[in-house]
């Protein structure tokens, strides 16, 4: 049902790639794929709806590389697995997520797995409700140079708002946010590298933990400040 965008091959390239207004439904793949060596410069995903997909948005395969993305006021309901996906070696240069909507997602509203390499990845004003966690970073291969979270809540996810196991993430900053009733916690680090960390201005009510950090992470340059942080059933 609906639209499928599959845009495969190391011999497409594409500049300046506008999605705008569409309805990408019930595929038990991706809703918009970008895969095995393609290269798009310029990826625009507004005002669509990505709805009981197994994946909403996927970005997969090394040697595929995208830059400059944006998915604007957009939402990712019901998928399967994950609202936006990005794994398998897969490289993007910036991606801003900007005033969208995840719920109800089966895994990560977003996910970035499986040895993808990333740079600069934003997500503001957005809200994650409902999926089982909110945003996750995983794999001891992944790279997420550059992730800022800010004006966005993430409210009743069945696990956490923010999940950071295995990977290596520089320059973490979390701001003017909201985590709220989320069943695990609300920022989980777990067996990761975190280089720079920020968490400022933001609030933490109801979670399990607010902000938890275990295993064998390695975590420097971690800043708490100005947070509210109430009514966890462990600790903040």
């Amino acid at each position: 049902g609906g639209l499928w965008a599959h845009i495969p091959g190391e011999d497409v390239v594409i500049e300046d790639l506008t999605l705008s207004g569409a309805s990408l439904t019930n595929h038990g793949q991706e809703g918009l794929v970008v895969m095995n060596g393609a290269e798009v410069t310029g990826l625009f995903v507004v005002t669509s709806e990505f709805l009981s997909n197994r994946v909403g948005l996927g970005i997969s395969a090394a040697g595929t590389v995208v830059a400059d993305a944006s998915v604007m006021s957009s939402s990712f309901i019901a998928n399967t697995l994950h609202g936006i996906q990005i794994l398998a070696g897969a490289a993007v240069d910036g991606l801003l997520v900007d005033g969208s909507l995840f719920v109800l997602n089966g895994n990560e509203g977003i996910n970035v797995s499986g040895g993808a390499q990333v740079q600069n990845m934003t997500v503001q004003d957005s809200q994650f409700l409902l999926n089982k966690i909110g945003i996750g970073v995983t794999g001891a291969a992944t790279y997420l140079h550059g992730l800022t979270v800010e004006g966005s809540s993430f409210v009743e996810q069945q696990q956490h708002g923010i999940y950071i196991h295995g990977a290596t993430v520089g320059e973490l900053e979390i701001r003017d946010s909201e985590f709220e009733s989320n069943g695990l916690q609300a920022v989980h680090i777990q067996n990761a590298t975190v280089d720079g960390a920020t968490v400022s201005d933001s609030m933490f009510d109801s979670n399990r933990w607010g902000l938890l950090v275990r295993g064998s992470s390695n975590v420097t340059g971690l800043h708490v400040d100005g947070n509210v942080f109430s009514n966890h059933s462990e600790t903040a």
